[in-house]
């Protein structure tokens, strides 16, 4: 008979186990050995034939560990890009590899393969990985196999055209080779060195210096994406980038340095406007933004991702006239803003954020811009030279944001009147400049249970140069 047994491997490793069987003849007293027994049966055995002197068994063959166990796992290739094309997938096979005590190595085929980002590339069960979707980054691709694992790095890198207007294809191959600098146009927003969090609506660019007609090419570079936007923009010039290319700048990778860099087609000539570089952070953006609109002429908020601005002073009933001057607790439970000067502006104060109520107005413009504690219940009032002048007379101390109320003290502050107070978001410190300005920048450690400061001290001065002596 013939056996065969696969090791743990897989693998036909054999060896031949041959077992010979010796059967005794026995017949009555000095028999013919080549005659059967009595009652032996028909068949006859001939011992001569198998040279063992009895009957055989066939070579029993098992499959075993012959080149030794698992030392070693690896994945080839240990590196790959895969490029996707104008949101076309790409794929390619990888090969888990095996090492054996002897040095042999062969192909694993029934290894278990997983990646840390199945979002951006995923792989099946012989290896074969591919990307999903439009977003680029660094993959791990892992193979496990007999209590082994080996990784390998894939990175995945988007790059398209976006031609929403759409230009000529003889037109962006001029605007992809402009390299002489255009003397006309400026690239004026977003800065040089913007630092953009993830989750927020896609910036609106502008530039200055353009004519009607002229046609523009934005690429955004990275690690893992290389993407080109064509398009046209009139004087004054703004674009914004289409969200779907945002949202893959931003979510490729864990935080990117991208360069963005502009060309313009004006009257048949392509130039390059200039590049700027941008810092993607590796996370979203919490809570919300508090901010002045200056076209609603109001204080609004907006949360990151929302679409647009929420003007929540006007859902809770404050409608009267201009509101700008704020402050938010560090806790986001408490607004506080100075009234506004002209007749018919608004007077309110203190805006409870948890209630959504206004809980305090008529404190009037002595209110702009003030230090709020990280808490919410104090504030200090704010005694820079402003345009209006807030906070003339009985300024200094500390008050109670809800009822408006001067705390008896002692707070450290009696007699003091600071320039641009803030908290510090741990509570542990209040800044400020002292007055006249130019002043210097200085710091008091704050105590939030008494509420009390203490410890006054100068951080910086203002300098000599009087073009560059104002820190606010």
């Amino acid at each position: 008979m013939r056996a065969v047994f696969r090791d743990k491997l897989g693998l036909a490793l054999a060896f031949s186990i041959i077992v010979s069987v010796i059967v005794a003849a026995c017949g009555g007293g000095g028999g013919d050995a080549a005659s059967p027994p009595s009652g032996a049966g028909g068949s006859t055995h001939d011992a001569s034939a198998d040279g063992s002197g009895g009957s055989n068994l066939d070579g029993a063959v098992f499959e075993t560990g012959q080149n030794g166990d698992v030392v070693g796992l690896t994945i080839a290739p240990a590196a790959v890009t895969l490029t996707v094309v104008d949101g076309q997938a790409a794929s390619t096979q990888l090969h888990a590899v095996a090492t054996y005590q002897d040095g042999h190595t062969s192909d694993v085929n029934n290894a278990s393969w997983s990646t840390d980002l199945p979002h951006i590339a995923a792989v099946d069960a012989q290896g074969m990985v591919s990307t999903v979707g439009e977003t680029g980054g660094d993959v791990t691709v892992s193979a496990a196999y007999g209590g082994l694992t080996a990784t390998a790095k894939v990175q995945v890198l988007i790059k398209k055209l976006v031609n929403p207007s759409g230009v000529a294809q003889s037109d962006i191959d001029k605007l992809t080779a402009a390299t002489n600098p255009d003397t006309a146009v400026k690239f004026l927003y977003p800065y040089e060195g913007t630092v953009f969090p993830q989750g927020l609506q896609a910036p609106l660019l502008m530039w200055n210096g353009s004519a009607a007609g002229d046609q523009f090419l934005l690429n955004l570079k990275s690690d893992y994406v290389d993407i080109n936007v064509v398009g046209k923009a009139d004087p004054p010039s703004r674009f914004e980038i289409p969200a779907d290319v945002w949202v893959t700048v931003t979510e490729s990778g864990h935080g990117a340095n991208v360069k963005a860099s502009l060309s313009r087609l004006s009257s048949g000539t392509a130039m390059h406007v200039g590049q700027e570089n941008w810092k993607i952070a590796s996370g979203s953006m919490r809570g919300t933004v508090y901010y002045w609109s200056v076209t609603w002429g109001s204080v609004v908020r907006i949360k990151p991702g929302a679409s647009a601005p929420e003007n929540f002073l006007k859902t809770a009933g404050v409608t009267d006239g201009c509101t700008t001057c704020h402050t938010v607790s560090a806790d986001g439970s408490t607004l506080v803003m100075g009234q506004g000067e002209a007749p018919g502006d608004s007077q309110a104060n203190t805006f409870d954020l948890v209630s959504n109520t206004l809980v305090l107005s008529g404190q009037g413009r002595a209110w702009a811009n003030p230090g709020v504690s990280p808490d919410g219940k104090y504030l200090v009032r704010n005694h820079a030279e402003l345009p209006g002048y807030p906070g003339p007379g009985n300024g200094d101390g500390m008050f109670n944001t809800h009822t408006g109320a001067k705390l008896p003290g002692p707070t450290g502050l009696e007699g003091k009147f600071l320039g641009m107070p803030a908290f510090s978001p741990d509570g542990r410190l209040l800044a400020y400049t002292t007055l006249p300005s130019p002043g210097t920048l200085s710091l008091f450690d704050y105590n939030g249970s008494g509420p009390s400061v203490s410890n006054q001290r100068s951080l910086v001065s203002a300098g000599s140069d009087p073009t560059t002596q104002y820190i606010t």
